[in-house]
């Protein structure tokens, strides 16, 4: 006798009463785990039938008047048949003698009807998304992302050549080869082979906090940083997954900086072109909210059967909005939380091409993918993506803003200070004929001091976070106001004028009369 467990989950198949002979609906449900095979090129699922007040031996069976084996259990209430795994709804009929005990229509695990997703592909992007602190401090969240997340995906990698990963900000790069420098090559390497993307910014900030200078050092920080440090590699998403606000000449100086694409989160799901005034564009993409998939839907925490079943809704919300707007059918599932560890879905994968591919109804294929390489594929030639522009306001004023009033005005006086430094400076060094000695590094730290601060204040131990944080605008502004006083003074040095005139400098483009 075979022995099976119920799996009695509602959205697996859905079924209705049709026949006038039965009092009530039968309840049928696939065995669990799973149960599938594949005979004269049809998938077939194992499934109970409950049945009552009948002598199950009796039973004779049939699925749209085809005669289908029946299978008896050690329980008297319940039979086990082979139901079509893949198709369209189809009506199970169970007899005992002339009397009919079962007659109602049930769905297969997988539709028949992917739409415009028949043929495509379903991109996996797996990251763990990142704030400096806020799970508790900077300290303890850099310990746990170097030895919980990226070194373990790197394992991942070596184990799996297909497993893809990602972690959304340059910042996290520079924290890991600071612990492990000699892994550099591996990093090199993999970033080549486009399977570990880091993100084309310094981190994931609140972008209406800083000034116009402050968001084009993401970039700096970011893609250049990338560039300069790792040959032959590069990065062209920028990622903020988590703030609820946006700025209108972001995709400017994102577009400018050579980053032609935009991944965010916390807004309406779909494929934008966003705008800024002066025409700039970057294609812009949002699944909704970036925890759902990984906390809620949970496509591919099972198996492949399940994941089709899962998925197949998602393919029928999206068909038109795709087809009409000419992208490619490929549609992008998210996988990522808060600090969330990675996870090779190999096997998912894996099974779900198997079944595609044998399948005589056409079905998407699921591959492990990335953030850029999702980019690519949905720019047809044809596309007409949404248009938008504007700017989207922060949601989020609790968190920032009037509420760390001290460590905002730091922020805005480096905003102010460190461009004014920077002009000076190479004023200084141009009179002197002293470019050489141009005090890079000086100017990183500052810079990264007054940008270092992203979107996570506050959190478990957030009194020590925001101390930091506050600490690191300081420096920025302190640091901007020291660079200054310097080049002012070695300006001033080559002036040649009464000692008891005043000297007043000017760091805007235009004159000013005050």
């Amino acid at each position: 006798m075979m022995k099976h467990k119920i799996g009695w989950v509602c959205l697996l198949f859905t079924s209705f009463h049709l026949g006038a002979q039965v009092s009530e609906m039968t309840q049928v449900a696939p065995v669990s785990p799973i149960t599938y095979k594949q005979e004269d090129g049809k998938f077939r699922v194992l499934s109970f039938v409950k049945v009552k007040d009948v002598q199950t031996k009796r039973l004779k069976g049939s699925i749209d008047g085809v005669a289908a084996k029946i299978i008896p259990t050690e329980k008297e209430d319940s039979v086990l048949v082979w139901l079509p795994m893949i198709g369209k709804p189809a009506v199970l009929r169970l007899n005992d003698g002339k009397k009919t005990v079962c007659e109602q229509t049930f769905s297969p695990l997988i539709p028949a009807d992917w739409g415009y997703f028949k043929e495509g592909t379903i991109h996996i992007i797996q990251s763990s998304h990142q704030d400096i602190a806020w799970m508790d401090t900077p300290e303890y969240c850099r310990e746990d992302r170097i030895n919980q997340i990226i070194l373990p995906a790197l394992e991942l990698m070596k184990k799996n050549p297909a497993f893809t990963f990602e972690m959304e900000q340059t910042l996290n790069l520079m924290e890991f080869l600071e612990a492990h420098p000699e892994r550099k090559d591996e990093l090199i390497r993999l970033y080549q082979e486009k399977r570990f993307g880091w993100g084309a910014t310094y981190n994931q900030p609140y972008e209406g906090l800083s000034s116009g200078e402050q968001l084009v050092r993401q970039a700096y920080y970011g893609r250049k940083w990338i560039q300069e440090n790792l040959p032959g590699c590069d990065d062209r998403v920028a990622n903020n997954i988590d703030v609820p606000g946006r700025t209108w000449q972001m995709p400017q100086i994102l577009a400018k900086s050579g980053i032609p694409n935009l991944f965010v989160s916390r807004m309406a799901e779909g494929l934008y072109d966003w705008y800024s005034p002066d025409g700039s564009k970057v294609l812009t993409f949002t699944p909704g909210n970036y925890g759902w998939a990984s906390m809620i839907w949970k496509f591919f925490d099972q198996d492949a059967v399940i994941a089709f079943h899962k998925l197949h809704h998602r393919t029928q919300l999206w068909s038109d909005y795709f087809k009409k707007h000419q992208i490619p059918p490929h549609y992008a599932i998210l996988m990522s939380c808060d600090a969330t560890k990675p996870v090779d879905y190999q096997p998912v994968i894996d099974e779900w091409n198997k079944i595609a591919d044998a399948s005589d109804i056409p079905l998407p294929h699921l591959k492990a993918s990335t953030a850029e390489a999702y980019f690519e594929a949905v720019r047809g030639e044809n596309t007409q993506f949404e248009k938008i522009a504007g700017e989207r306001p922060d949601l989020w004023l609790y968190i920032h803003g009037p509420a760390h009033y001290e460590a905002t005005k730091y922020k805005r006086e480096a905003a102010v200070l460190l461009p004014a430094a920077e002009s000076f400076t190479t004023f200084a060094a141009c009179l002197r004929n002293e470019l050489s000695s141009y005090p890079r590094r000086a100017f990183d730290r500052a810079w990264m001091a007054s940008i270092y601060p992203d979107h996570g204040l506050g959190g478990k131990n957030g009194e020590i976070t925001d101390a930091i944080f506050e600490d690191s605008l300081k420096v920025g502004r302190d640091e901007g106001q020291k660079l200054l006083s310097d080049a002012l003074q070695q300006i001033t040095e080559e002036v040649n004028t009464h000692p008891d005139n005043y000297i007043v400098f000017n760091d805007l483009t235009w004159e000013r009369s005050e």
